[in-house]
């Protein structure tokens, strides 16, 4: 059986806090480095908790080269849990989540599940 790794980029009350209040917001990580140096690992799922129903938020993976390997738009749900399947090959991985339209918006929790 594979062994499988979630990998929490970020929670509420960290360094990262996003309170925003403004028509347009951008979080955007560093480079998480997700598989040993020369390897990739696949990443499975990308989840997110936070926000107000209906507020767009667009997901986008990229690779170190700074290329967009994966992208998203989603309506965040009445409950603010959202788990999306990536099905993406790299090495060490930046994300970084748009959030449009959003009064007093708030993330909560994201994570990223590797192989």
């Amino acid at each position: 059986m594979r062994s499988m790794k979630i990998r929490k980029v970020y929670t509420a009350g960290g360094d990262l806090d996003m309170n925003v209040s403004t028509q347009s917001s951008i979080l955007k990580t560093g480079l998480i480095r997700i598989a040993d140096s020369g390897n990739t690992k696949n990443i499975r799922r990308l989840n997110f908790r936070g926000g107000e129903a209906s507020n767009n938020v667009v997901f986008t993976l990229y690779n170190e080269g700074g290329t967009s390997i994966w992208t998203k738009t989603a309506e965040i749900p009445s409950s603010g849990n959202l788990s999306m399947r990536v099905s993406a090959r790299a090495e060490l991985v930046q994300l970084k989540v748009e959030v449009t339209s959003a009064d007093d918006y708030s993330i909560e929790r994201l994570a990223i599940e590797v192989d």
